[in-house]
């Protein structure tokens, strides 16, 4: 059941994501923006504001969730703009 909670705890424009292994391909840390609905994908923001869609398995296995002041502080640095949606 805790895959499934993850993916239930994003919130678009809120939820930031940051890589938890070392695969160099995929970005350091990521804001998430949306669901795409039936593709079990993710859209999300890198810090340049390039979009990336990432499988929702690649996602439990490579990133966490940042949490609290730690979230906002990236979210303030990285993505000061909302995000188009």
């Amino acid at each position: 059941m805790a895959p499934k909670d993850f993916l239930e705890k994003l919130r678009p424009n809120k939820t930031v994501l940051i890589r938890t292994r070392p695969r160099q391909e995929l970005p350091a840390e990521l804001l998430y923006v949306e669901w795409l609905v039936n593709e079990g994908k993710r859209k999300l923001l890198d810090h340049g504001g390039d979009e990336h869609v990432i499988a929702d398995k690649l996602l439990q296995s490579n990133y966490k969730i940042a949490t609290g002041a730690a979230a906002k502080k990236l979210i303030k640095e990285h993505w000061p703009k909302p995000a188009p949606q």
